[in-house]
């Protein structure tokens, strides 16, 4: 399993001599994102090619007595005009009053509140290049067409005004894939793309790829010895150490780039006013090793 963002956090802390006020651990976490930004830009095996399976939600209009639900099916409360979307696979009864309210009372944990924009879309973490989505349903699976967001938008109105049925264009935007028309039942989908390391800024949010924890903290460290503690001399050493990690896992473990004498740049934000623009020219997060390039 990967490790979280604050795990991370506490071993870059450790290597700081266990400096933890607000400067610092805000530096940890600039410096654990550029990390993960500087090594996406490197074709990592790991970071190659890759299929995942997904799910989708779908609209399946107007909640109705004796109805089967399965989980992730988004249903409308016409009576108060919200949308829930089912937990728990089940009939629906209406041992309560006969509404959907009811219903949700009787059965706590058979619905969440919704959206029916939450129909529309999948979440992808690390999504990088996307190249390929298919709808995996039985017999009669099919590719969804690719398209941009303001062609999409073009051919179909907003997901409030859409007409549920089987999604066949979509758009990715961030780490999420947007469907039109929304589904309207809930497909399996195989995503084909490039996954990139990324980290999410909760506590408990993971690296979402597993294997690159100690280079993503060598960086960290020596983003934050230079960004709050001004030590330079600290921070070549860890950048030193991130460059040897760096060309150890390119040898053993796949990176693609032949290029020599790449660029391995830490460039701290100085909008807190943690490092002083004019010693850019001197930045000791400068190093350069030999065939590390993508």
């Amino acid at each position: 399993m990967s490790t979280t963002r604050a795990t991370l956090r506490t071993r870059v802390l450790a290597n700081l001599e266990g400096r933890s006020d607000t400067a610092m651990v805000t530096a940890v976490d600039a410096g654990l994102d550029e990390a993960c930004e500087v090594l996406s830009a490197w074709e990592w095996r790991e970071m190659g090619a890759r299929t995942d399976s997904y799910g989708t939600y779908g609209y399946v209009g107007a909640w109705a007595d004796a109805t089967a639900y399965v989980a992730g099916e988004i249903a409308l409360d016409e009576d108060l005009s919200t949308y829930w979307r089912c937990l728990v696979a089940h009939t629906s009864d209406d041992d309560a009053d006969g509404t959907f309210a009811g219903e949700r009372t009787a059965h706590a944990t058979y619905w969440t509140s919704s959206s029916l924009a939450e129909a529309a879309y999948v979440t992808v973490t690390g999504l990088g290049e996307l190249y390929r989505v298919q709808v995996v349903d039985g017999t009669s699976s099919y590719t969804v067409e690719i398209r941009t967001k303001l062609a999409v938008e073009d051919m179909m109105p907003v997901a409030e005004e859409q007409s549920a049925q089987k999604p066949t264009v979509c758009y990715r935007e961030g780490d999420r894939i947007y469907f039109a028309a929304v589904p309207d039942a809930v497909y399996p989908l195989r995503v084909h793309y490039r996954k990139i390391l990324s980290l999410a800024s909760g506590a408990s949010d993971t690296l979402s790829i597993d294997g690159f924890d100690s280079l993503v903290c060598a960086y960290a460290t020596g983003y934050a010895y230079l960004a709050v503690r001004h030590a330079p001399k600290h921070a070549a050493e860890w950048t030193a150490r991130f460059a040897a990690l760096a060309e150890q896992k390119r040898q053993g473990q796949g990176h693609n780039g032949t290029a020599e004498g790449m660029d391995l740049r830490c460039s701290p934000s100085d909008s807190a006013g943690y490092y002083d623009q004019t010693q850019r020219g001197i930045d000791p997060l400068i190093v350069r090793f030999r065939g590390g390039a993508s």
